[in-house]
């Protein structure tokens, strides 16, 4: 707000405004707010203040106590706000299903006095989706129905990611800080957070099945909606930290493609492993747990041979593109298209591995008991 005021209250903010080409002004906005860069950083470093002086005191005194005490009233705060929160989304929830109930009940008498029926509402899709659209579209409306617990479930990595920001470094820095967060939390944590997929759907493999839509089109719209808003995730870090200044534009769009196809990566390879030994969502079991630390360790032993290869692919990078006019661009050239395609490559193989796998798939034999 005063960075507004600032540029309302400039010379240049009248003229910029009663010419046409007021976008002049939005420009002029956009650099203030990155001028303010230290404001952003003060502001988020605050909180942690406290926190921060209690580890590196030296000495007990009495600031070191005040700090201790406020970390500890911060913390009790952060907890109160979270059952708070629950406790209010919960009577929100069952309000919700109140009415709910009562809206039934009310067609039912509507049904026997009147001999009528309660129309419902048709969902409006702005045109006719056929094969994977369909299936994907289907997706998109379990995402927009959950879209509170989606909004939290990402916004947890988004601040995660956005730590590196309070640092100071060069812009390339900056930029290898934040792709290691995006494509390490995009790892670890979404595939849990965003299980609108196969994983979903393990009571309705058969039905899926019965439909006149192909195998790879139904593998495509299960994975159309997590890559969907992965990736957008993705953009969003990118997008908060050019607009603080700490990458330049061009690299968050550059990064932002490049990283599409790790995330078709990441979800082909969760719905991949799913495929392999499907189970039931809040499943619970020595079978369930077993699996679960399996699949972590899998991940991890990916996770560890995809950064040797992107380290030993980067060195011989940097040798060839050494006989090069400029090296320095030749190499990071190599190495982008190098990574890019062999990413491209390793997601069209777990696609189709897992197509194989929805096809061979029969609910007569491979569908997880209920228990």
């Amino acid at each position: 707000v005063v960075t507004f005021v600032g540029c309302l209250n400039s010379q240049e903010a009248g003229k910029e405004l009663a010419t046409p080409g007021a976008l002049l002004f939005a420009l002029h906005y956009g650099q203030a707010l990155i001028g303010n860069v230290e404001t952003y950083f003060w502001l988020l470093k605050t909180p942690f203040m406290p926190a921060t002086n209690v580890i590196m005191a030296e000495s007990i005194h009495g600031g070191v106590i005040i700090d201790l005490g406020l970390s500890c009233g911060l913390v009790s705060g952060l907890v109160a706000m979270a059952v708070w929160l629950d406790g209010f989304v919960l009577a929100r929830k069952n309000q919700r299903d109140a009415k709910w109930l009562a809206s039934i009940a009310i067609g039912k008498r509507f049904d026997k006095s009147e001999g009528g029926r309660i129309g419902q509402q048709a969902l409006a899709v702005p045109f006719r989706w056929r094969g994977a659209g369909s299936i994907g579209w289907r997706q998109m409306l379990g995402a927009w129905n959950y879209r509170g617990s989606l909004v939290v479930s990402l916004g947890v990595p988004v601040i995660l990611c956005g730590m590196p920001l309070l640092a100071k470094h060069g812009q390339m820095q900056m930029l290898l800080n934040l792709v290691a967060g995006v494509v390490f939390y995009s790892f670890l944590l979404l595939p849990s957070a965003l299980m609108l997929d196969f994983r979903r759907d393990v009571d309705r493999l058969g039905v899926l099945k019965s439909l006149p839509i192909s195998p790879l089109a139904v593998t495509l719209g299960q994975l159309a909606v997590p890559v969907l808003l992965c990736s957008a995730y993705q953009w969003i870090v990118l997008g908060v930290a050019a607009s603080m200044g700490a990458i330049s534009v061009k690299h968050m769009i550059v990064t932002g493609f490049l990283l599409l196809p790790v995330c078709v990566l990441i979800f082909s390879i969760e719905n991949l492993i799913f495929m392999v030994a499907p189970y039931r969502r809040n499943q619970e079991g020595l079978d369930v747990f077993l699996r679960t630390i399996l699949t972590f360790t899998a991940k991890g032993v990916l996770f560890a041979v995809a950064l040797a290869g992107t380290l030993a692919w980067a060195f011989l990078c940097r040798s060839v593109g050494g006989q090069f006019s400029d090296p320095a661009f030749a190499g990071g050239l190599i190495f982008g298209i190098g990574v890019w395609v062999s990413t491209c490559l390793v997601s069209g193989l777990a696609i189709h591995m897992l197509t194989k796998l929805y096809r061979d798939f029969d609910p007569s034999l491979d569908a997880p008991a209920i228990s």
